[in-house]
């Protein structure tokens, strides 16, 4: 646990402020009461029902994760750019 702390205590200023640049911002409480439930469905219809979209399947959530992770500068990137286009 020590040795977890030293590492954490030893970023850099600006590994801090890209981390907390990443976690700015809000999530909208729908996410996590009707859609997260309503996806974990979805993927268990997939799995059980279309076994061919399993890795279709796999490999977009995939590639989904490392773009936000990766290449979005923040987690509310992408719901900007929704905002952006449709506001």
């Amino acid at each position: 646990m020590l040795h977890l702390y030293r590492q954490i205590s030893g970023l850099k200023k600006w590994e801090t402020f890209v981390i907390t640049y990443w976690f700015q911002g809000g999530e909208f409480w729908g996410n996590r009461v009707i859609t997260d439930p309503l996806i974990t469905l979805a993927g268990g219809v997939v799995g059980l029902y279309r076994n061919r979209w399993v890795l279709p399947a796999r490999l977009f959530s995939l590639s989904f994760s490392l773009t936000h992770i990766f290449v979005f500068p923040h987690c509310m990137y992408l719901q900007e750019l929704l905002e952006g286009f449709l506001g």
